[in-house]
């Protein structure tokens, strides 16, 4: 079981919350969750994550900028580790 949501911001679209319970990991969830989401999706969608390779297969970038309705990078995740955190950007297609 998985989960993958779309956070709508004033101007922009954020990728959040994917999540894959540990025993359905390692199966192709995780992508499947993502092409579904990004199936729709005009303009850009950022995101924040400790594993950006993951998301470079699907068309996103490292970016240092991201629009100022996100809330700061420090804020995205309890518990997070900012330092680890990276901001990625997609253009929709």
């Amino acid at each position: 079981m998985g989960i993958c949501g779309l956070k709508k911001h004033p101007d922009c679209q954020e990728l959040c919350s994917l999540g894959v319970e540990a025993n359905d990991r390692g199966r192709g969830l995780a992508s499947r969750l993502v092409r579904a989401l990004l199936r729709n999706i005009q303009g850009q969608i950022y995101l924040a994550t400790i594993i950006p390779e993951f998301f470079e297969r699907f068309g996103f970038e490292k970016t240092d900028r991201f629009p100022s309705s996100m809330v700061k990078k420090s804020e995205w995740c309890e518990g997070c580790h900012p330092e680890k955190c990276q901001v990625m950007v997609r253009t929709g297609r």
